[in-house]
C-alpha cells in the first residue's frame, strides 16, 4: 500500500523526498491516533471512578440521603413550622451531611445559599423568595444526585405554594439569580 501511495505521488519516480514527505505524514497520523486513544482512555477511567464513587456513598449513604433529601424537601413544604426546629446546630448538621453526600452541583448550590444568606440576611420580602427557591433548588438537586430524576425547582415550589401563579414571575427571577450565581460565581 505503502508503495502504491509513492508511485501516485511521484508518478513512478521515487525520490527521498517524496519517502520523507510520505514517511512524515505516516508519523503524525500515528502521533493523532495515540493521543485520541489516551484522551479516550482518561475519560473512561474518570467516568469509571466517578461511578465507583457514587456506588460507594449509595451503598454507605442511603438511609441519611433520604434523611437529607426529606429534611431539604420539609423546609420548602412547611417553611414556618421546620424553621423553629432548625436552631443553629441543627442546620450547621443538615449543611455537613448535604456538603458529604450531595454533588458537586449540589455542594455549589449549598454554598450559593450560604454566601447569600450572609450577605443579604434580613426580612425582606426578596430575601424570603429566595430562600425559598434556594430550598427547592437543593432538594431538586438532591434529587438528582440519589435518584438520577430531574425535576424543575420550581415545580417542587407549586407542588406548595397556592399563591404560585401570583408569584410565578418572582420565583422565576429568583431561579434566574441563582442559576447565574451559580454558572459564573463558583467555577
Amino acid at each position: 500500500m505503502l508503495e502504491n501511495i509513492l508511485n501516485w505521488l511521484t508518478n513512478g519516480k521515487v525520490t527521498p523526498g517524496a519517502i520523507l514527505l510520505v514517511l512524515l505524514v505516516y508519523c503524525i497520523y500515528l502521533w493523532i491516533k495515540n493521543k485520541l486513544s489516551i484522551s479516550r482512555d482518561k475519560i473512561n477511567n474518570s467516568s469509571a471512578r466517578r461511578m465507583q464513587i457514587e456506588s460507594y456513598f449509595k451503598q454507605q449513604g442511603g438511609e441519611d440521603q433520604k434523611k437529607i433529601y426529606i429534611s431539604w424537601v420539609n423546609l420548602l413544604i412547611n417553611l414556618e413550622e421546620v424553621s423553629k426546629k432548625y436552631d443553629d446546630k441543627a442546620f450547621k448538621e443538615l449543611k455537613e451531611k448535604t456538603t458529604l453526600y450531595g454533588s458537586e452541583e449540589t455542594v455549589k448550590i449549598l454554598s450559593s445559599y450560604s454566601h447569600y444568606v450572609y450577605t443579604h440576611e434580613g426580612d425582606n420580602e426578596e430575601y424570603a423568595y429566595m430562600g425559598i427557591v434556594y430550598f427547592a433548588c437543593i432538594a431538586a438537586s438532591l434529587k438528582r444526585d440519589f435518584t438520577g430524576y430531574d425535576v424543575d425547582p420550581l415545580v417542587l415550589i407549586r407542588l406548595q405554594f397556592t399563591d404560585y401563579d401570583d408569584l410565578k414571575d418572582k420565583f422565576l427571577e429568583c431561579k434566574r439569580d441563582i442559576n447565574w450565581d451559580i454558572k459564573w460565581n463558583w467555577k
